[in-house]
């Protein structure tokens, strides 16, 4: 019975550890608004296949293009990706912004699913060892 438990509990652990974060692109707006409020790592895909990589904190933006430290990738293989690049990149040569967002259901579900099912078998267990 304490190898179930023990079971259970870290079953429910590993739920938890599951990434609640999805990818997803951004517009220009969006990504200045994230600016002013709370920076994210992003990945910008450029119109040449080139990709860079941003850590937050390490870019802004001023005007129409953004100013930054990051990772070049040509061709988008991380296997070809450079140490840290000085860019300067207009909005106008970029394809597509990408950040990854917390995604709150997801959260929810992954943490709540795991607890309820932890606490429906210690009710059920305390239920059957108090009929004996």
């Amino acid at each position: 019975m304490k190898r179930k438990c023990v079971s259970c509990v870290l079953v429910a652990s590993l739920l938890l550890s599951v990434g609640c974060y999805s990818t997803g692109t951004v517009t220009r707006e969006e990504l200045k608004e994230m600016t002013e409020t709370d920076q994210a790592d992003i990945t910008v895909h450029m119109k040449d296949s080139r990709e860079y990589k941003f850590s937050r904190m390490n870019y802004r933006i001023q005007g129409d293009t953004l100013f930054g430290l990051g990772i070049l990738s040509p061709g988008g293989d991380p296997a070809t990706a450079s140490d840290s690049v000085a860019a300067s990149i207009p909005f106008a040569d970029m394809s597509s912004i990408e950040t990854e967002r917390l995604n709150v259901v997801v959260t929810i579900i992954v943490i709540a699913a795991p607890v309820a099912a932890v606490v429906i078998f210690f009710v059920a267990w305390g239920a059957g060892a108090s009929a004996h």
